[in-house]
């Protein structure tokens, strides 16, 4: 996608253009035989076959905002029929749990000193690297709320994986509280206000509202003053450079 950087500048992605793009809606509303084996197309220069691919670029390190709940679509995969052939019979492709193409669950990043990072997936496709997770039963909206939170980020640097690679064996020791509903909805509705300020300004600083959600985390997991001051402390000791320092007059 035009204006891409970091990761896909060293890739060597190509721009797409974006009037050949399907949407999250029209990405969703394909049929069933298309979602499998690619979009019938006559003209590749004026038909639409370009689905979301689930990857993301880097996150905003120096504006102290990382890559989570939500990003525009920044990369695409041309889904036409003749594409779709030529990578299935291509011995280097690779259609690993092609079953949850399509989906709408929870991408994250695996690696990096700040990994993990969740944000929502576009339902369309993702390649080997890509991590999602589905649920059947919390909605993604609450499972970001608490994947994002600092506290999640404590249990995994603490207590699950210390190297910089949270694969899939870590983050399901994750333990996710079961919460009542209001609860639940006092999560849901902070995160659905992060995601709808992201869709409207991809740059959008929703350092407010995270600290809202991580005293709703702190009260779902019950957690007392002493240890509420431990994850903060942590927090701002291993990533200084997402420090928020507060002038208090």
């Amino acid at each position: 996608m035009p204006g891409v950087r970091g990761g896909a500048v060293r890739g060597g992605y190509i721009e797409v253009d974006l009037n050949l793009t399907l949407s999250v809606e029209e990405t969703e509303a394909l049929a069933p035989q298309e979602k499998m084996n690619g979009i019938e197309i006559n003209d590749p220069t004026n038909e639409k076959h370009f689905v979301p691919l689930d990857k993301t670029g880097i996150s905003d390190i120096e504006g102290k905002i990382l890559s989570q709940y939500y990003r525009l679509i920044e990369f695409y995969v041309d889904w036409s029929s003749n594409s779709v052939t030529k990578m299935r019979n291509d011995p280097r492709g690779r259609f690993q749990n092609s079953s949850f193409y399509f989906r709408q669950g929870i991408s994250y990043s695996d690696t990096g000193i700040y990994s993990p990072m969740f944000r929502l997936s576009h339902g369309g496709v993702f390649d080997q690297k890509a991590s999602l997770i589905f649920s059947d039963y919390f909605s993604r909206e609450y499972l970001l709320g608490i994947l994002c939170s600092k506290l999640v980020k404590y249990f995994v640097k603490i207590f699950i994986n210390h190297s910089v690679s949270a694969q899939v064996d870590s983050i399901k020791e994750i333990p996710i509280a079961i919460p009542n509903d209001n609860q639940k909805h006092s999560i849901e509705n902070k995160v659905n206000e992060i995601i709808e300020h992201q869709r409207a300004d991809s740059s959008y600083d929703y350092v407010n509202e995270q600290q809202e959600l991580d005293s709703l985390i702190y009260q779902l997991y019950n957690l007392s003053e002493q240890q509420i001051q431990e994850v903060e402390d942590w927090y701002d000791r291993k990533y200084p450079k997402l420090r928020r320092d507060i002038d208090i007059e």
